[in-house]
């Protein structure tokens, strides 16, 4: 099932459109919508994704596939995976845009215990839960 943008995705574009440049990847890439944003700053993106109707619809948008996770029993876990990997991943000086809520759990604990810098860039909030873009860097050395 393709995920529809929803507030949550409005509210990443918003910073995708600001920071996209050289590589991007969009994990997690539901409909396309900061993959189709990034392309506005860079044509060096590729989206990713798990659900096979997802990757059909970026299939037919031009996308290249890749094979991507998401979800986790407790909302957390497949980030914790990325964010233990990520850093060997990243290009000197790149950066990672997240979108995450109350529910996910306690992500700046999971940030600060592999090694990230962050900086909450925007939160909304709604009657059951607030969500959050922070942008993310790994700590200097």
């Amino acid at each position: 099932m393709i995920y529809e943008p929803r507030e949550d995705s409005f509210l990443l574009q918003k910073y995708v459109a600001q920071y996209a440049r050289g590589s991007v990847l969009d994990m997690g890439s539901g409909s396309g919508i900061q993959a189709e944003t990034a392309l506005q700053k860079t044509k060096d993106v590729v989206a990713a994704d798990i659900d096979d109707d997802v990757i059909v619809h970026l299939k037919k948008k031009g996308m290249e596939e890749r094979l991507a996770l998401t979800g986790g029993k407790y909302g957390y876990e497949i980030l914790e995976r990325f964010f233990s990997q990520a850093k060997s991943y990243l290009k000197n000086n790149g950066k990672i845009l997240l979108v995450f809520s109350t529910i996910t759990g306690d992500m700046e604990f999971l940030l600060h215990h592999y090694g990230y810098t962050f900086e909450k860039l925007d939160e909304q909030s709604f009657f059951f839960e607030k969500i959050f873009v922070y942008l993310i860097q790994p700590e200097e050395p």
